[in-house]
């Protein structure tokens, strides 16, 4: 999976080397993946008059098989979550 922090405007949002983050797995399961994202610096996410987005984009599709189908989700789908959400 590819994550990428989207300024919702880049006028009056915080700079991007303000707006560093991690990827914690906090569980992976067969129906449903948990993760954590800590950010370093949260009180300067969505500052600016448009929020910020988190999107999270597909890459490795082995990832989430089916089990009784083996179908899997198409490479490239991406989520996108507003921040805060």
């Amino acid at each position: 999976m590819k994550f990428e922090l989207i300024r919702g405007d880049e006028e009056s949002s915080a700079p991007m080397e303000d707006l560093s983050f991690e990827i914690e797995v906090k569980e992976f399961e067969e129906k449903y993946l948990l993760l954590r994202v800590i950010f370093e610096n949260p009180l300067m996410l969505s500052v600016g008059a448009v929020s910020d987005i988190l999107r999270v984009t597909i890459i490795d599709t082995t990832l989430f098989t089916d089990p009784l189908t083996g179908k899997t989700i198409k490479e490239g789908t991406q989520l996108e979550f507003k921040i805060p959400a």
